[in-house]
């Protein structure tokens, strides 16, 4: 799965960073997508990191300023603190 915006970011090098940002360790593992359509059957969210782009067009929200990425990161991290 990729973040949209300027960069193409994997979902779980965006978790890393993110729990990273917030001081927290994380050991992320590969999971087959086998397991992972399986798993989202009993959770629909996990299916999120199925999806190719995270991002699908809403000409409703087109008025808004994207985050920076990096302003992001720091703000969801200030969260898990």
């Amino acid at each position: 799965m990729n973040l949209c915006g300027e960069k193409v970011i994997a979902l779980g090098e965006l978790v890393g960073r993110v729990l990273s940002s917030a001081g927290k360790r994380v050991l992320l593992v590969p999971v087959p997508e086998g397991l992972l359509r399986l798993a989202g059957k009993f959770r629909p969210t996990v299916s999120m990191g199925l999806k190719p782009n995270t991002c699908e067009s809403n000409d409703a929200l087109s008025f808004l300023k994207p985050i920076p990425l990096e302003e992001s990161i720091h703000w969801t991290a200030e969260g898990l603190r």
